[in-house]
């Protein structure tokens, strides 16, 4: 689907904040599928990057405590300790 390594890469070397937590410990990322996994990697590093220095603060890996799939809305489901987001098949967020 998506071509997701230079991006796991990416969040890797991303300030060392990302890394806290690896993202194949978040809660409900190993139920997804590989493309679903790709999905939430890809979105999420345009998330994050997406926003300035304060808000990545609450947008960091660590901060990610569940991921779930919505297979009515098709999308993935986002929650982070402050906020969700749901993340669709278009790469984007809301």
């Amino acid at each position: 689907m998506y071509h997701v390594q230079p991006y796991i890469m990416n969040l890797e070397s991303c300030g060392g904040d990302l890394v806290s937590k690896s993202i194949k410990d978040i809660k409900g990322f190993n139920a997804l599928d590989d493309n679903l996994q790709d999905l939430f990697i890809y979105t999420y590093n345009k998330h994050y990057r997406a926003n300035g220095s304060d808000s990545r603060k609450k947008l960091t890996i660590d901060k990610i405590k569940e991921i779930k799939v919505n297979y009515k809305e098709m999308c993935i489901e986002v929650y982070f300790n402050h906020e969700w987001f749901k993340y669709f098949p278009n790469l984007t967020w809301g």
